[in-house]
């Protein structure tokens, strides 16, 4: 009989984490909704029960709870897998083409009714059918088309050596009073 040795806390610390990990790795693999969480737990809690175990092993210390931690740890990876692979199969079995068929019915009717209820409204409003309304209006945009065409105006700029005088002495002044105001803002900004 080989002599075990319970002093040593060599490797307990992980068997005992793997064991917490694989008791709430449990439950959560099997409910279908966290047995992903669930799986993630159980490999975490296998890891470390197997490396408690070897530490164990080596120092020939007690292995019951790290023992413990790796049969439940791998018992909750079990029941994840199982649940995890019956969730794909059923996901496989849904009828997704008949959903998205009846969504696509559903979608086109509603916008059928929408149009049918945009169109009257329109209708009420502009009191004639959408397609008369739109032609009444290409017809009153041609007809303007038309008489622009038909304007022929020329404007005629009269000026003589008198006007053009005048013009250019008002242009000289402005541009005077406009460098006056300039120079006044820039000393004033100094």
């Amino acid at each position: 009989m080989e002599k075990t040795n319970t002093t040593s806390g060599s490797g307990l610390g992980l068997g005992i984490a793997g064991l917490v990990l694989g008791i709430v790795a449990l439950p959560l693999s099997i409910f279908a909704c966290t047995s992903v969480s669930g799986l993630v737990l159980a490999i975490l809690g296998v890891a470390l029960s197997s490396v408690g175990y070897s530490q164990a092993k080596k120092v020939n210390a007690q292995t019951s709870v790290v023992m413990a931690g790796l049969v439940i740890s791998i018992i909750a990876a079990s029941f994840a897998m199982l649940r995890l692979s019956n969730s794909l199969v059923k996901m496989q079995r849904f009828p997704w083409h008949e959903i998205s068929t009846r969504i696509e019915r559903k979608i086109d009717k509603d916008t059928n009714v929408f149009n049918e209820e945009f169109k009257k409204q329109f209708e009420s409003e502009l009191g004639g059918s959408l397609e008369e309304v739109l032609r009444n209006l290409e017809g009153e945009l041609e007809g303007i088309e038309k008489d622009l065409d038909s304007l022929d105006i020329e404007i005629k700029i009269d000026i003589d050596k008198k006007n053009a005088q005048k013009l250019g002495k008002a242009a000289g002044k402005a541009v005077k009073i406009f460098i006056n105001e300039v120079t006044d803002t820039v000393e004033t900004k100094k």
